[in-house]
């Protein structure tokens, strides 16, 4: 019986490892919990730059670590840098053996939900994921491929995962007034490719901000957005004082929490416009306007028609788009 291998073993791409055990050779690769972030969150099917990576981790990944890991992914094959036409700079997309980590970080997310708290926002692609199952899985990987590797899918017809998994985010970003199971019922629509059709009048998905602690509140305030809450209430549950809180907002968004609210108020209107047959004085009230005239000078404001010409402009589209 002979010995099992131990110390150096060099590995094809050129990198010694502790020994030839797929499980540690695995390990190595994949680095640590901050290398498995990086690869999340370039599973969204597109090139990121550096300052994007950085910029936009939930975790907060500091500069030097995050050079370092792109470094390592980099050196592994799992991360390659490419230029984007029209855009500036390198940008950092996944290699084919990078792709192959998404049923890994699956089964991670997956064992997440089982024995760790999670965020109920923050797991809903996990969750897509696992209910699509195996055949969702491969069809996400092979739209990957497409957008970074540039082969064709198998079936072009085919709805794209990585848009249903966007739509399941979003629509479990509509928890107004505590509705229960809301949630779960975005994430079985995704994984069946039941989703409302008019998905061109969605707004992207709403992205929580890199510092953890807004993250939080940011969360906190969609889901109660219908009782009204104000800037008041934000500052309150941030534990700020309303200054401070303006200049974090500032700092993240770009805008202060005011308009941050009336922002959110307006997204949810316009997916709730084009999702639901609900009469817009409803959907004014879970958005947290007292009357519609409330929401009608928001959608102004925005630049947009009054909801009402919003929701037949969307039931037009999905006319054309089914005939």
């Amino acid at each position: 019986m002979t010995e099992p291998e131990r110390g150096t073993h060099v590995a094809d791409a050129g990198q010694t490892m502790r020994s030839g055990c797929p499980v540690n050779a695995a390990a190595e690769a994949l680095g640590d919990a901050w290398s498995l972030v990086i690869l999340r969150d370039l599973m969204l099917g597109r090139p990121l730059r550096f300052s994007e990576l950085a910029g936009n981790s939930l975790e907060g990944i500091p500069r030097g670590i995050l050079a370092a890991r792109l470094r390592r992914l980099e050196a592994g094959g799992l991360v390659t840098r490419t230029r984007v036409a029209g855009s500036r700079g390198e940008h950092y997309a996944l290699t084919d053996a990078g792709i192959d980590v998404l049923p890994i970080l699956v089964q991670l997310g997956n064992w997440g939900i089982k024995h760790r708290p999670t965020s109920p926002l923050l797991r809903v692609r996990t969750e897509v994921l696992a209910r699509g199952g195996a055949p969702f899985v491969a069809a996400m990987m092979a739209e990957l491929r497409e957008a970074y590797l540039g082969v064709p899918r198998p079936d072009p017809t085919e709805p794209r995962p990585i848009g249903r998994i966007a739509e399941a985010y979003l629509d479990a970003s509509m928890r107004l007034a505590d509705e229960p199971g809301l949630i779960d019922r975005a994430a079985d629509a995704a994984s069946e490719g039941t989703g409302a059709p008019g998905a061109r009048y969605l707004v992207v998905p709403y992205a929580l901000p890199a510092e953890p602690a807004l993250a939080e509140v940011a969360e906190w305030a969609i889901a109660h957005l219908s009782s009204g809450i104000g800037v008041r209430d934000l500052a309150a549950a941030a534990h700020l004082s309303e200054r401070q809180l303006r200049r974090r907002f500032i700092a993240v968004y770009g805008r202060s929490p005011g308009d941050w609210l009336t922002g959110e108020r307006v997204r949810i209107a316009r997916h709730l416009l084009t999702s639901t047959g609900l009469p817009v004085d409803e959907i004014a009230a879970r958005v947290g306007f007292a009357t519609t005239a409330g929401l009608r000078t928001a959608f102004a404001r925005a630049g947009l028609p009054s909801p009402r010409a919003y929701r037949r402009a969307a039931e037009s589209e999905t006319t054309a788009d089914r005939s």
